[in-house]
C-alpha cells in the first residue's frame, strides 16, 4: 500500500478469510487531510466467504457463502455504492425461513419506549441512509437451498438448482428482488411431532421467484414420496391385495411463505383400466387429501366415500399398524445414523385378512460428488395361496443406478430392475423388467435460442477435431 498526499493506494493488496481464502484488492481512498474520504476500491474475490450469519443476524436468509467475483465500492462514507457480481462455491447454504414472515419483518423495526407509565410504540423502516448497493448473484449447483418450515423437528426442503437473482436496496426504496431460481434436485422430509417421518424428493424443474418484494415470493415445486400398497381398500375386491408402487406427489404452489399445498396420487405397474379406476375414485381436493393421510400414516389406501361396500376395519389392527409404523420408522432413523453417505429404510407390516405379512429394506446413496445415485429396495412377503393354507414366500425388489454423464447433469445414463405388478405382463410369466436409457435436457426461452445452443455446440466440436488434425499434422512432421 502507498501513502500519498491526499490517497492512500492500494495494488493487488492481498485480502484473507477467516478459512485463508484470498481475495485482490485494488483502488484508492482519496481524502482532503483526513476528511471527506472517498472511496474507490475493486475486490476480486475467488472463492472467498462473503456471508456467514445465523438467523440472529439476518431473519429474511441467513447462512454460509463461498463465492467468486467483483465488488466495487465507490463514494464517500455518507452515501456509498457497491456493485456486486458474484457466483457461488462448493460449501454454499443458504437458509430461507418460512415461520410468520409478517411478524419477522416487523419485529426489527419496532421501538418501545417507556416513558414513566405510558409506553410509546413507535414503528420505524429500515434506515438504507449513506447506501446503495446494487448485487447481482449467480447461484449454481454448487449451493444448498433450505427452505425452513419448522427447525426444531426438521420440517425443511432443501435443494439445489440455479439462477440468477438480483438485489437493489437505495435510501429511498426498500430491499427489492428480482430474480428466478430452478430447482433441480433436493428433498423434503414430511415430519408428524417426531414419530413420522416421510422423504419426499424434489422432483426437477421446480422454481421460486421473486418480482420486487422479497416476502411476496412466488414458489411452484413439487416432490414426491414412493411406497407400496394395495388397492383393496379402493376396490373392496379381493383381486387387488398384491402390493404395487404408489407415487405420492405433493405441490406447493403461489407465495412462498403462504404457500398453497395439493396432493397427487399416481399408481405405477398396473393396467390402463385400472389407472383410470383409481382417479375416477380419487378425483376431488378433499378426496386426494384424505388418502394422501392415510398412505402417510399406515402405508394403505382409506376407502373412498362413493364405495358403498365398506371394509370395517377393528380398531386394534388400526392400532397394530401404527405401533409397527413407529417401529419401522425409529430402526429407519437408527440405521441412517451409521453413515451419512447411505440412506436406510426399514419397513415391516403385519399380515392381516387383507394384505400379506410384508419386510422391505430399502437404501440410496449418492457417489463421486452426486455424480451417480443408486436407489434400491428388497422385500420379502409371505402370502397364502387360494384353498390353502400353505404360506409361500415372495421376493421382491427394484434396483435404479442413473449416472450424470457431465457436472451440469444435462446427460444422464440409467439401469434399472423392477417388479411387474402389470397383470398383462404377469401373464407372459416375466416377475421383472429390465431396462437402460440415456437421457438428454436442455433449456431454453425460444427456438432461436436453442438453434443457437446447438450451433454454438457443433462449432466448440468441430474446434476441438481441427485442433486434434493440426496436432497429428505437426507430430508427423
Amino acid at each position: 500500500m502507498d501513502i500519498l498526499k491526499d490517497r492512500f493506494q492500494f495494488k493487488n493488496i492481498s485480502l484473507y478469510d477467516v478459512k485463508g481464502n484470498v481475495s485482490t484488492v485494488n483502488g484508492s481512498i482519496r481524502h482532503d487531510h483526513l476528511r471527506k474520504f472517498y472511496f474507490d476500491i475493486d475486490i476480486k474475490a475467488t472463492r472467498a466467504q462473503v456471508l456467514n450469519t445465523s438467523s440472529h443476524h439476518n431473519e429474511l436468509y441467513f447462512g454460509e457463502d463461498y463465492a467468486s467475483g467483483s465488488v466495487s465500492i465507490t463514494g464517500y462514507l455518507d452515501y456509498m455504492i457497491m456493485d456486486i457480481g458474484l457466483r457461488s462455491e462448493k460449501g454454499t447454504k443458504i437458509n430461507i425461513p418460512l415461520n410468520n414472515p409478517e411478524e419477522l419483518s416487523k419485529s426489527g423495526f419496532i421501538n418501545f419506549i417507556n416513558r414513566g407509565r405510558d409506553t410509546l410504540i413507535v414503528l420505524k423502516r429500515p434506515d438504507f441512509t449513506g447506501i446503495e448497493m446494487n448485487m447481482a448473484f449467480d447461484i449454481t449447483q454448487d449451493a444448498e437451498m433450505f427452505l425452513i418450515f419448522d427447525s426444531k423437528i426438521g420440517d425443511v426442503i432443501e435443494g439445489r438448482g440455479e439462477g440468477t437473482i438480483t438485489m437493489f436496496i437505495s435510501p429511498s426504496e426498500d430491499l427489492k428482488m428480482q430474480g428466478n431460481y430452478r430447482i433441480s434436485e433436493g428433498k423434503y422430509l414430511f415430519t408428524m411431532q417426531n414419530i413420522i417421518n416421510k422423504p419426499f424428493y424434489i422432483v426437477e424443474g421446480g422454481s421460486i421467484s421473486w418480482q420486487g418484494d422479497p416476502y411476496d415470493a412466488i414458489v411452484d415445486i413439487e416432490a414426491s414420496y414412493k411406497l407400496r400398497a394395495g388397492l383393496y381398500d379402493l376396490f373392496q375386491d379381493s383381486s387387488f391385495r398384491k402390493l404395487v408402487p404408489v407415487d405420492l406427489n405433493l405441490r406447493l404452489t403461489e407465495k412462498l411463505f403462504n404457500p398453497n399445498i395439493t396432493f397427487n396420487i399416481k399408481v405405477q405397474n398396473v393396467d390402463p383400466t385400472i389407472e383410470n379406476q383409481v382417479k375416477r375414485l380419487i378425483n376431488t381436493e378433499e378426496e386426494k387429501y384424505r388418502q394422501a393421510v392415510s398412505l402417510l400414516v399406515m402405508r394403505r389406501f382409506t376407502t373412498p366415500s362413493e364405495v358403498s361396500n365398506r371394509a370395517i376395519v377393528n380398531s386394534s389392527s388400526v392400532v397394530g399398524v401404527n405401533a409397527y409404523e413407529m417401529l419401522s420408522n425409529q430402526l429407519s432413523n437408527w440405521a441412517s445414523q451409521i453413515s451419512k453417505q447411505v440412506n436406510v429404510g426399514v419397513n415391516y407390516r403385519p399380515g392381516d385378512a387383507l394384505t400379506s405379512e410384508e419386510l422391505e429394506i430399502a437404501m440410496s446413496t449418492s457417489l463421486f460428488n452426486d455424480r451417480v445415485t443408486i436407489d434400491g429396495n428388497v422385500g420379502v412377503a409371505n402370502t397364502t395361496t387360494n384353498n390353502s393354507s400353505q404360506n409361500t414366500s415372495n421376493l421382491v425388489g427394484d434396483f435404479a443406478v442413473e449416472v450424470k454423464a457431465n457436472k451440469t447433469g444435462s446427460v444422464r445414463l440409467k439401469a434399472f430392475n423392477r417388479s411387474n405388478n402389470n397383470s398383462l405382463i404377469n401373464n407372459l410369466n416375466s416377475p421383472y423388467t429390465q431396462g437402460v436409457g440415456a437421457f438428454y435436457s436442455i433449456e431454453f426461452n425460444n427456438f432461436s435460442e436453442l438453434s443457437k445452443k446447438f450451433r454454438d455446440m457443433f462449432r466448440r466440436k468441430s474446434k476441438k477435431q481441427s485442433a486434434i488434425g493440426n496436432k497429428d499434422e505437426s507430430l508427423q512432421k
